[in-house]
């Protein structure tokens, strides 16, 4: 969609993880609920994006 996608991270869901980088997905769609994708972020303890990947989103039948 080539927009910036705003990604609401509790804050719990890092601090309180066991791993160094914690993987975050977030499923966006656009405005005509259309090319659903997902964005993986990979977020340190400080809360810096150390990796980012995006997808197609396939839901099952």
């Amino acid at each position: 969609c080539n927009k910036i996608i705003p990604v609401p991270i509790p804050k719990k869901f890092i601090s309180k993880s066991k791993l160094p980088v914690v993987p975050i997905s977030y499923i966006h769609k656009n405005s005509q609920n259309k090319d659903q994708h997902c964005i993986t972020l990979h977020v340190d303890h400080d809360f810096d994006i150390r990796r980012q990947r995006i997808s197609d989103v396939v839901f099952s039948p």
